[in-house]
């Protein structure tokens, strides 16, 4: 299998693989360098690719998956059926070229080798592009007549111009800031589409309806125009920027940085709803719309790659469920909308804000103690989480609890703490009685009090029964005084004539002088 064969089938295979979001998503063109600028009409994809470590062009069939490299040294390339032009940038023969998919015939369109070109859009036959070296204008030129069209060329610049049937849409500079002008190739004739505050940029159209990216808010939103009415309308106000709109029949889409990087969102004008497209992480960005089928430039691995995805028939309903976007609160499940029925699993099934709002019951809980009396003040726990105290009658009521098993636990200040398992059922009352036994705490403080309460008994008791015991002792014990000595009071002794302590005369004391003493 060569090179092109195994590219081929890996392209096949990412297309029949990728899904995300609930649409159909797919690889294009993931490669290790730079894809960026696609553009889609029919089955055929195209854009500018830096694999050669250059800009060619390359493009894929999807109805045949097959990938084509049309040019090489080319760039901006536009696509419309079986026609991709582009521009070339190394050949001065020929500087916008052309190429019949179904022929492969390659054809040039026009060469004004002294003049820049950029930005190529194609309708049928016609192509328009911005041709300038000091400003910028916009020129065109007749496939099937063979000759070249001047649409708009004034002092100011013009740029990125948009093509459909014989209407020419682009960004102006004359009035100093960006506004939206076009032209009508049937009557030549050149009118004003916006010139409101701010610029206004990145224009395109479909049908009556032009739509652009624009500032007047300060901030880039996407403005559009009925060119039928005449009329003027906002399609998204974000605070965030709004950019590179693209428009096919009804759906708008482009990219957007609400989410803090660019995704693609969309709008349908007949419903008048927006609606999220592609939100990863990185930036989705220039996207662009050919019936049910989005391609964007994809910078989730780091460098751009092409994208796309195919919206289902009722876009706006990706699940299939028959509701859309933004009724349907999650339009990436077919069992959640707004009929169905809500169900007890935590979401919200019928799409009314409130989740599992017919799965709840009641809990009722009574505390009592081990001898039968109801415990007040008896603090319960929902999974750990304090939710109330019992009241004189030991009874606590919770009610609004979802359908659920919940550990429920109770704790009392004199009485051990108790836990169980329940069950709450669904619209109804679960009632459930806690016995609690004395604490630990408390009976060990009541053995302590009995003991200590015991030991002071038996110490008094002891008490009382010696004091007369010890009185009787004493008496028994005590010793008349002797003499003492009539200066220093030092009891003296027996074979003392003078006082060894103050010196004073003991000869001739006796049981008078004693006396005298005390």
């Amino acid at each position: 299998m060569n090179w092109k064969s195994c590219t081929v089938l890996c392209l096949a295979l990412l297309f029949m693989m990728i899904s995300v979001e609930g649409y159909q998503e797919f690889g294009i063109a993931v490669k290790r360098r730079d894809q960026t600028n696609p553009k889609i009409h029919g089955n055929i994809v195209v854009w500018e690719d830096l694999r050669n470590v250059r800009w060619d062009v390359f493009g894929y069939d999807l109805a045949e998956s097959r990938e084509i490299q049309f040019a090489p040294y080319s760039n901006s390339p536009a696509v419309y059926g079986d026609t991709v032009v582009w521009l070339n940038y190394e050949e001065t023969s020929c500087t916008v070229c052309g190429y019949h998919v179904s022929s492969e015939e390659e054809f040039c369109i026009t060469a004004y080798p002294s003049s820049l070109k950029w930005s190529p859009a194609l309708y049928e036959n016609t192509v328009v592009w911005v041709q300038g070296d000091r400003d910028r204008d916009i020129y065109g030129f007749d496939i099937a007549a063979g000759q070249g069209i001047v649409i708009a060329a004034h002092v100011e610049e013009q740029d990125n111009p948009a093509i459909y049937e014989y209407i020419v849409v682009w960004q102006d500079k004359r009035n100093l800031n960006w506004d939206i002008y076009g032209y009508n190739l049937s009557t030549d004739t050149e009118f004003v589409i916006t010139t409101s505050a701010g610029n206004q940029v990145s224009p395109a159209i479909y049908g009556n309806t032009v739509v652009w990216a624009d500032d007047r808010n300060k901030n880039y939103d996407i403005y559009g125009f009925n060119l039928s009415t005449k009329e003027e309308f906002d399609i998204t106000t974000n605070p965030a920027d709004q950019k590179n709109p693209a428009i096919y029949g009804d759906i708008i889409v482009w990219e957007d940085n609400r989410n803090g990087n660019y995704d693609i969102y969309g709008y349908s004008l007949s419903e008048s709803v927006e609606f999220p497209l592609i939100t990863h992480e990185g930036d989705q960005k220039n996207p662009s719309i050919y019936g049910n089928t989005v391609v964007w430039e994809d910078y989730r691995d780091g460098n751009a790659d092409i994208y796309g995805v195919i919206l289902p028939s009722t876009f706006l309903d990706k699940d299939g469920d028959r509701y859309s976007f933004p009724g349907d609160c999650d339009d990436n499940n077919p069992e959640i909308n707004p009929a169905a029925e809500e169900v007890c699993d935590g979401r919200d099934n019928d799409c009314d804000g409130l989740v599992d709002e017919v799965c709840r019951g009641t809990l009722e809980v009574f505390v009592i103690s081990s001898r039968g009396k109801e415990v007040e003040h008896a603090r319960v726990f929902i999974d750990d989480v304090y939710t109330g105290e019992t009241d004189a009658g030991g009874r606590l009521i919770i009610g609004d609890l979802l359908m659920n098993t919940y550990t429920v636990r109770v704790e009392s200040e004199w009485y051990g703490p108790a836990e169980k398992s329940l069950d709450v059922e669904k619209n109804a009352t679960t009632v459930t009685v806690f016995e609690m036994g004395t604490s630990s705490l408390y009976s060990t403080f009541a053995v302590v009090f009995v003991i200590v309460l015991i030991s002071f008994a038996g110490s008094m008791l002891v008490v009382l029964t010696a004091t007369p015991r010890l009185r009787r002792r004493r008496k028994q014990k005590a010793k008349p005084p002797g003499l003492v000595c009539p200066l220093c009071q030092t009891e003296i002794q027996e074979d003392w004539s003078v006082c060894p302590h103050c010196g004073a005369d003991l000869e001739g004391l006796g049981p008078q002088d004693k006396t005298r003493i005390y």
